[in-house]
Formats: C-alpha cells, sequence, structure tokens
C-alpha cells in the first residue's frame, strides 16, 4: 500500500512569533488588516465592539484563558463565500487578488487576525466559521447549530449528570470516618491534617463542577446565538479573542484601553471611505484632507500600469502626525514612516 506522507501544522507559538516579531505595533496591524479587507469589500459602515469577556474554548475544550478582550467587527460588504473561506483565506499564500484589474491580497491577515489569536469565529454569507491557531471548521448555521449540540450533549456526559455530587458526598463521608478515627486514637495531628486534606479535595471537586456548568452554560448560549440566525449575513463579522496576558513579557500585554487607542492611531492616519462605529457610537476620528503628493503604480499582468496607492505628508500645523509620510490605499492607511527617515531612504 502506498504511505500517506506527514503534513508539517506549524504550532500556535509560531503564529504567535510571527505576530510579535514581525509588527513593531501588532494591534496597529490587527486594525489595518481588518479595515483593509473591509474597504475592499466595498463596506460603507463598519460596527466595532472591545470588550472583555470569559475565555471561551473552541471545537468544545474547555477554555485556556480565564479572560480574553474581544474584539468584534462587522461590515456591510460583500462578505467572503464558502469556496473563498476555504480555498484562498485559509490558505496561505493565495490571494483573491489574481485578475489582470487588482492589486493586494489577504496578506498577514491570517496571522494577526486569526491563526495567532486566542481563538475566532467568522460569520460571513451562510457560512459560519470557529477556529483556534491553524485549526478551524467552516460549516452552514445548520451544520454549526448540529456540532454546538453534540459538544454540549459531550460536556454533558463528561460532567456526569449528578455524579459530581455523589463524588462529592462519597469523599465527604469517607475524609469525615477518617478524622473521626483519628480523634478517637487521639491522633490530633493526624485529624487536623486530614481535615484539611478534605478541605482541599472538597474545593477541588466543587470548583470542577463549577466549571463544568460554567462552560455547558456558555455554549448554550453560542447555541442560542446560532439558532437565532434567520438569514445569510450581508458583510462579514469577526469575533476574535485575544489573550490580555500573553507571554512573560508585561509590555507586550494588550488591553482594552490599548486597543482603542492603537484603533483611534490608525483612524487618524486614515481617511476611510464608510462610516465607523465603536460600541454603538459613530467615530469622527479620521486624518486631514490633504493633497497627495504621489501615487504609487504597479505593472498589471497585461503590462497596463494601475495606481494602487497615494503618498500623502502631513505637514500641516493642525497635523496629529506632523512630519510623518502616510501611504494609502483607498484611504485606509498602509504604512507610515517618518518624513527624516523617508527622505534619508529616499537620497540613498
Amino acid at each position: 500500500m502506498p504511505r500517506t506522507p506527514d503534513v508539517i501544522v506549524p504550532p500556535k507559538d509560531y503564529y504567535i512569533k510571527q505576530r510579535t516579531e514581525g509588527f513593531s505595533d501588532w494591534p496597529f496591524a490587527f486594525f489595518r488588516e481588518l479595515f483593509q479587507n473591509s474597504v475592499d469589500a466595498g463596506a460603507r459602515n463598519i460596527h466595532i465592539t472591545i470588550g472583555d469577556v470569559p475565555g471561551r474554548g473552541s471545537f468544545g475544550r474547555p477554555a485556556r484563558i480565564g479572560k480574553a478582550v474581544r474584539v468584534s467587527f462587522t461590515d456591510d460588504g460583500t462578505g467572503m463565500p464558502q469556496e473563498v473561506l476555504r480555498d484562498v483565506f485559509f490558505k496561505p499564500g493565495r490571494s483573491t487578488k489574481t485578475g489582470g484589474d487588482t492589486v493586494g491580497g489577504f496578506g498577514t491577515a491570517r496571522v494577526t487576525l486569526c491563526f495567532s489569536q486566542d481563538g475566532y469565529r467568522i460569520h460571513t454569507g451562510g457560512c459560519l466559521v470557529e477556529g483556534d491557531g491553524a485549526e478551524y471548521d467552516i460549516m452552514t448555521v445548520d451544520e454549526a447549530a448540529g456540532a454546538k449540540r453534540e459538544q454540549i450533549a459531550e460536556a454533558e456526559l463528561q460532567a456526569g449528570a449528578g455524579r459530581t455530587a455523589a463524588r462529592i458526598a462519597e469523599v465527604e463521608a469517607l475524609l469525615a470516618s477518617r478524622v473521626t478515627a483519628a480523634r478517637e486514637a487521639g491522633n490530633g495531628a493526624q485529624a487536623d491534617a486530614l481535615g484539611a486534606q478534605h478541605d482541599i479535595e472538597l474545593a477541588t471537586l466543587r470548583a470542577g463542577e463549577e466549571e463544568a456548568a460554567r462552560r455547558i452554560a456558555q455554549m448554550r448560549a453560542e447555541l442560542a446565538e446560532i439558532e437565532s440566525i434567520r438569514a445569510p449575513r450581508k458583510g462579514a463579522r469577526f469575533d476574535i479573542d485575544i489573550d490580555p496576558q500573553e507571554g512573560s513579557d508585561r509590555y507586550r500585554w494588550v488591553s482594552q484601553a490599548r486597543l482603542r487607542a492603537a484603533l483611534d492611531d490608525y483612524l487618524s492616519l486614515s481617511q476611510v471611505p464608510c462610516k465607523v462605529f465603536l460600541d454603538g457610537q459613530e467615530v469622527t476620528t479620521k486624518a486631514l484632507r490633504g493633497a497627495k503628493r504621489r501615487e504609487l503604480v504597479a505593472t498589471m499582468g497585461d503590462g497596463s500600469k494601475r495606481a494602487f496607492a497615494a503618498v500623502h505628508i502631513s505637514g500641516s500645523e493642525r497635523a496629529r502626525h506632523k512630519g510623518k509620510v502616510i501611504v494609502r490605499v483607498d484611504g485606509a492607511c498602509m504604512f507610515t514612516e517618518s518624513l527624516k527617515m523617508y527622505l534619508c531612504l529616499a537620497t540613498e
């Protein structure tokens, strides 16, 4: 029989390293990728929420972290059909931008948005995606509901209705009898030690019972959310859970405040051609309008030339980023550099 070759599947740590070492300010790049994808899809409205939530596992697994910062990013663009999700977005190296009249692609979106974060959900068209690192499952709404019901049933089976309570009663009776026997034998120290062991074992059992109940309740809430979907979604929604205390370097930790600051910084450098709402309120932050200094031009597959980006220099006295060179694609900031550094590079 022919042998089946193994497939290399990079661990999540690989993607985390790509994100943290590949970007000097990855929260800024995180929003840049989200906005660029939405602008490319022709979105006119973008709704964002940023909040602390309990950690949740993927595919019915227990959560790895107690708390996550969840960024929900919803647009009303063209969205992604299932074949683009399956054959492009989740296939590194591939792009939707292959025609002679297009430029760019998903780029680093997979790493900064999905593969390197604690977990993610995508809802676009009639598809729901559940993912953790490079693992993902693309499903229809009915398939997602069925999968979630199976996860709940498995979790309930593992928890065992009444089994934990019975085990607690069993441990209480056993240890109580041992404590009594030790005291009757005049061994107070042993009785005290058994009493302490009794408290620890019961606390561990009760904590496990509470965690199992919390996880089942969370999955039931997720099932209710899935079942509430009545029609395919116009555009796309990303729900991305970020570990706020990732790694041992505290300066790398990400809070709500840091993400909100990165979003504000990104919008202050951009002129995105759509309305942006944060937590239900329209955001008015955007770059001052200024004349473009030059265009960046690409040679297409048919040999024709196409301008794909505009170069601006922020020099106004009122400008928030005075002295910066800003490259924008359809108004969305894609690159910034100090004017001094830009002039040094240009003259080398």
